[in-house]
């Protein structure tokens, strides 16, 4: 009997096999990981699929949609569809979690690049893990902040954000919500959203932080504030997520 393969791997399988399509970049993330499953012990990484399950259980689990159709109250889904996660999100989802380093145990990855076309979930993904990360990892005092070249752009994860606390009803009794800011009283972990003048901040002690519309930005700036913010947590991660834009080559992104 053939085992089951895990979505990470069937997903990277299907996309060099041709049955998804995908860009060449594509193509290399799934190839590579399916030679660091091959040649994990040497290159000093193991794949948790316990911490992968976890992360990918805690979408449809604790959050819900809140927009269009998928988030109609109905007797049958109170609080909204469940955000069932798709084959290509599964794979990213558990790349970022999964992956450990062998000799500390904590997460390989640190940076996480959702760069995809538009109305395909980035904000959704990238929302959720800001909120797994900073009220679920038990990190206390955990700090997230959201950021982009606005703060009318970086206010649209925040607000999905917002939504999946208010929709879910264990993260709508633990945490608390005023303007920008959702907060855990009990610990003061907390995910804010920041303005224009973020690059010419400091003290942050970052536990997650995501830059929106990357490919707007002019410069690194506000990503090298919150990046280097992180050095103090065990676990960080900082994710670089943007619809594919105007070509720019003196531009961030």
């Amino acid at each position: 009997m053939a085992r089951k393969l895990r979505p990470e791997e069937l997903y990277a399988r299907k996309v060099l096999k041709g049955k998804i399509p995908a860009c060449e970049a594509i193509g290399q993330a799934c190839q590579r990981f399916l030679d660091d499953l091959k040649h994990a012990d040497e290159r000093g990484w193991y794949f948790d699929d316990e911490a992968a399950d976890l992360a990918l259980e805690f979408f449809p689990l604790e959050l819900h949609h809140h927009k269009g159709k998928w988030g109609r109250r109905t007797p049958e889904h109170p609080h909204g569809q469940p955000f069932e996660l798709e084959l290509w999100q599964k794979f990213n989802v558990g790349n970022v979690f999964g992956w450990k380093d062998a000799k500390t145990h904590k997460r390989r990855f640190s940076k996480w690049i959702l760069w995809v076309p538009r109305k395909n979930g980035k904000s959704p993904l990238a929302a959720g893990s800001g909120l797994l990360v900073c009220f679920f990892e038990g990190e206390p005092e955990a700090e997230g902040y959201v950021a982009a070249t606005k703060r009318a752009q970086a206010q649209v994860l925040h607000r999905y954000c917002a939504q999946y606390v208010r929709r879910s009803p264990e993260l709508s009794q633990r945490l608390k919500i005023v303007q920008h800011n959702i907060s855990d009283p009990s610990d003061e972990s907390r995910i804010e959203c920041l303005g224009a003048d973020s690059e010419k901040q400091d003290g942050f002690s970052v536990a997650w932080a995501a830059v929106d519309e990357a490919h707007a930005m002019k410069d690194d700036g506000v990503f090298e504030v919150l990046d280097t913010g992180t050095l103090a947590r065990e676990e960080p991660l900082s994710v670089v997520c943007t619809t594919p834009g105007e070509y720019r080559v003196e531009g961030f992104g």
